[in-house]
């Protein structure tokens, strides 16, 4: 295997592990628990107290049980997925860029992302906007106010915000590639970008999510400076399984110690004072944006580690994008069809079972959706899916 279709091969796999921790935070079904476990994870959001207030509003104890343990995959490992995607995308835009970023290969690479980004983004909306006109009994609302906000901003598509950030950070590639190009100029910018994700809420004016802006950094400055370490540059024969796993590990013994911080701060089990106790909120957002960024770094070098040359990527995980675009739409048909069936009386053992399969029967439905699309329209399928 080359270099380049072994790291295509990895990135595919790490992509596909972060599209079914995408649709476990979207699959959480214990709302109905006193709508107050959503938030909790093991290591944050005061979990003891949350539980006993659940409790107070007629929770059961299987259910507050069963959110728990749906939290560690919505929340505790599926708050991961999206930085992933910030980090990778950042990692297949620098990659190849020379000593310096000309205006050819930055027009180059902005044409290839309207094909990739900008018209799936609007075709994906529109197909959301006609659903919900479908959907909403009072009929299409023709309002130019709320058509522009369904198409540009994703009123009815809710998880198409992260496209929307990295639409925005592909138009700033200049200015990200000038902030990471110099190894230690660009170190010093990620670590502005992360205080300024630490204290985003005393920022006045949001240009991009700053925690974003974070994680795309990141994978910017990985891609120019860190090929020798994340193996991009190494052919099959030099790829090393042992060293990968030591990486690997290392990013989630980085990232479990970070949680436990977190943990730490946010119980109380740490005190502290003064100034530092006056900046616990946003000390305790910065270390959740470093462990964020270690999990799916373990990821990769994981996956590194047993890419081999004799492995082909299977079709259903060729779809990414697509099962992003529709997962939303699956989940909650699954979960309306569930609840009319049995009349909104399943069991939490039946909501954990769903929970459970909920990435099986989302992949499963949009690679059988995708056969005919292209087999049948593959100039459609091109555009929706972004020519991926």
């Amino acid at each position: 295997m080359s270099d380049d279709k072994r790291f295509r091969a990895i990135i595919n796999y790490q992509s596909f592990a972060l599209m079914i921790l995408v649709i476990f935070v979207h699959a959480f079904n214990m709302e109905y628990a006193g709508n107050l476990l959503t938030g909790i994870n093991f290591f944050t959001g005061k979990t003891a107290a949350l539980m006993a207030e659940a409790r107070a509003f007629g929770a059961g104890q299987g259910a507050v049980t069963a959110a728990c343990v749906e939290n560690i995959f919505s929340e505790l490992l599926g708050q991961a997925a999206v930085p992933g995607f910030f980090m990778v995308s950042a990692l297949l835009f620098y990659r190849n860029i020379g000593v310096r970023l000309t205006f050819s290969v930055l027009r180059e690479k902005w044409k290839r992302r309207v094909r990739s980004l900008l018209i799936p983004y609007f075709l994906w909306n529109l197909f959301y906007l006609i659903l919900h006109g479908v959907a909403d009994k009072t009929g299409f609302n023709t309002d130019f106010e709320d058509i522009f906000f369904a198409l540009v901003n994703h009123r009815y598509n809710p998880v198409f915000w992260y496209m929307k950030e990295l639409i925005l950070l592909t138009v700033l590639a200049p200015f990200v590639y000038i902030a990471v190009r110099d190894k230690r100029v660009g170190a010093l910018m990620l670590f502005l970008s992360l205080m300024a994700a630490a204290f985003w809420t005393r920022i006045p004016y949001h240009i991009v999510n700053e925690d974003a802006l974070f994680y795309y950094l990141t994978g910017a400055y990985c891609s120019i400076h860190l090929k020798g370490f994340l193996g991009i540059n190494k052919t099959e024969g030099q790829s090393d399984r042992k060293k990968d796993l030591l990486k690997a590990g290392s990013f989630f013994i980085g990232a479990a110690v970070t949680e436990l911080f977190v943990f730490l701060i946010t119980e109380g089990r740490i005190g502290l004072t003064g100034a530092a106790d006056s900046l616990s909120a946003e000390l305790v957002t910065g270390l959740s944006v470093l462990e964020r960024s270690f999990m799916p770094a373990g990821l990769y070098f994981l996956i590194s580690g047993f890419v081999r040359g004799d492995r082909t990527v299977p079709e259903y995980m060729k779809i990414n994008f697509f099962v992003y675009a529709l997962h939303y739409m699956i989940i909650r048909g699954i979960y309306r069809v569930a609840d009319m069936l049995f009349h909104g009386s399943l069991e939490t053992e039946a909501l954990l079972c769903l929970y459970f399969f909920m990435p099986a029967m989302c992949v499963l439905s949009a690679f059988i959706v995708s056969r005919p699309l292209k087999k049948y329209t593959p100039r459609f399928w091109s555009l929706i899916n972004g020519g991926r």
